[in-house]
């Protein structure tokens, strides 16, 4: 069966440019009829190859998208269209979002002849978006995520721990003496000093979340670790912000040291505030103590 442009009846909502693709398919062998030559453009093959290989497409998708593919046949089952959008590699490790769009067409004698697909590549809009969702998310001065981005993650970490019994362990820090830098040194002196102690921060497990709550105030999240091994993990952040020279841009060389209270997240806590609450007053122990110390919270 051989179709030309003019006889492809895709729906008015996916009109194609230039750029996109339409993919159309005897239906239901699935072998190719017709394929625009801007695949080669979006799939970065050679057009011919791409007519050889009816569904290349699938073979393009990125792991964590896999999944998707049962989802199409699903819906095409279920009410004869689809609308998915997935990741794809391209050659030279290039990877791109594709918004894959289809319909099956019926002949006269209401028996499904072909399938027509529209591909549009939508990489641009989705990191214009990731990019507005990550400035959402992250705080401005220290490039750490922000409290209300913080919150979110506690608040889903808080639920894990309620379902599955895992351990996971939170610590509040707390710059000691930091509103005297600032008063001795400037407001750009205390901003470098917030920015070096968030660079040791970023530098924490790949699980561990770390992020500014506001002030000189930080915290960590560290999902499946158990208040030792956090004790642990704290007392390493807390050494090497004690041992780092802190250079000013007048060339001055300042030290500064972090107090660091510690909590559990226990199987039976009910909201954050008392998460929170609990690390505050270990925290309020590392104050008056001394200072430069880690608190763990006992009950």
């Amino acid at each position: 069966m051989k179709v030309t442009p003019n006889q492809l009846r895709i729906e008015s909502s996916i009109l194609t440019h230039m750029q996109d693709v339409i993919w159309s398919y005897e239906w239901p062998k699935y072998s190719t009829v017709f394929l625009t030559p801007s695949a080669k453009d979006l799939f970065q093959q050679d057009y011919k190859h791409l007519l050889r290989h009816d569904k290349y497409w699938e073979t393009c998708i990125v792991e964590e998208d896999v999944g998707l593919i049962s989802t199409i046949y699903q819906q095409l089952e279920r009410k004869g269209s689809f609308d998915v959008e997935y990741r794809i590699h391209c050659p030279e490790s290039v990877i791109k979002w594709v918004r894959h769009r289809g319909i099956v067409i019926f002949d006269e004698q209401e028996n499904p002849v072909r399938l027509d697909c529209l591909f549009c590549d939508i990489s641009s809009s989705k990191l214009k978006a990731l990019e507005m969702s990550n400035l959402a998310a992250t705080d401005s001065l220290t490039g750490l995520k922000n409290r209300r981005f913080f919150t979110q993650e506690l608040m889903r970490e808080l639920d894990k721990c309620n379902r599955y019994a895992q351990e996971t362990s939170l610590a509040l820090l707390d710059l000691d003496h930091f509103k005297e830098v600032n008063d001795q040194y400037g407001h750009l002196a205390g901003d470098l000093i917030l920015k070096e102690i968030s660079k040791i921060l970023q530098n924490l497990r790949k699980a561990d979340l770390a992020a500014r709550l506001g002030g000189e105030e930080f915290v960590i999240l560290m999902p499946h670790t158990g208040l030792d091994k956090a004790a642990i993990m704290a007392e390493r952040v807390r050494a090497e912000i004690e041992d780092k020279n802190f250079k000013l841009e007048n060339g001055k060389v300042i030290h500064c040291t972090i107090s660091i209270g510690l909590t559990s997240i226990f199987q039976d806590d009910t909201s954050i505030e008392d998460i929170l609450r609990r690390a505050d007053q270990a925290l309020y122990m590392s104050k008056n103590s001394g200072r430069n110390r880690v608190c763990k919270f006992s009950m």
